[in-house]
């Protein structure tokens, strides 16, 4: 935004739809195309997520809240273990759903649990795309760690490890880090997966078409993926609101689980 003469102006760069700024020197594009059609030639059925296993009439869709002091808390805790890497909101938020929902869920302590997230390419593009860039450009991430981690007292901050690394480990290039992914996806594609739609930055509640912000915001794709929806809190500055669509039964265990785990921050 720039001023002219005391004066805001309210002209704003025009978008850029240019997608060749986008630099695919190992032609993932290729790859991912080729991963799909084998995927497919194999005759595999498509995941079907945790959340369609049950009848619709038995689903419930809940949110849960993560308030600043809370979230605060968990960076502290995080923090005095592992230094490592960004313990940012969106880590700590995430790592703490991630290890209610193991918990509630009593997998065994020997098999892996996998966290499935999707990061902002841009700016980590060499060379970066413009800030006027029009495109998601936009790559999957995972973090990986042993149930028996996650389900301690302090399993929050071996979700927190396993989530911060893998995006530090993004630090190698696009090539290097989204290569094999889309494979690696198919074959974590499991009950012991757990994957994220949204964040805290879209600032959701922040949104007014002219009739005012949002009383509600829902993701209503986390009904089919199974996945959880992380936003903006819109009552609370700098609080989270965190949604789940779970069979009845299952959602009362995890809302006793957050609950309880909630003691320790």
């Amino acid at each position: 935004m720039g001023k002219s003469k005391g004066h805001v102006s309210l002209v704003q760069p025009a978008p850029s739809f240019d997608r060749s700024v986008i630099v695919d020197p190992c032609n993932l594009y290729s790859e991912f195309l080729g991963d799909i059609n084998s995927f497919i030639a194999d005759n595999n059925p498509v995941p079907v997520p945790a959340a369609e296993e049950s009848a619709p009439s038995s689903l419930v869709h809940a949110t849960f809240t993560l308030g600043p002091d809370r979230i605060q808390g968990l960076k502290a805790l995080v923090r005095s273990k592992a230094k490592s890497f960004n313990c940012s909101t969106f880590v700590v938020s995430c790592a703490y759903l991630w290890t209610c929902i193991v918990k509630m869920r009593e997998y065994q302590a020997d098999i892996k649990a996998h966290f499935i997230f999707v990061v902002d390419w841009r700016k980590r593009l060499q060379p970066s795309t413009p800030d006027t860039y029009f495109g998601n450009c936009l790559g999957p991430c995972f973090a990986t760690t042993k149930v028996g981690d996650l389900v301690q007292d302090d399993g929050v901050i071996a979700a927190a490890e396993a989530i911060g690394r893998a995006i530090e480990g993004l630090k190698g290039g696009v090539s290097k880090c989204l290569s094999g992914t889309l494979s690696r996806y198919f074959s974590i594609f499991e009950c012991s997966s757990l994957s994220v739609a949204g964040s805290p930055k879209f600032k959701v509640y922040g949104v007014d078409f002219g009739w005012g912000r949002p009383l509600k915001v829902e993701v209503p794709s986390i009904k089919e993926s199974g996945a959880l929806s992380l936003s903006d809190n819109r009552d609370v500055e700098g609080g989270l609101e965190i949604g789940l669509v779970l069979p009845k039964d299952d959602m009362e265990a995890l809302v006793t689980q957050f609950e309880e785990s909630l003691a320790f921050f």
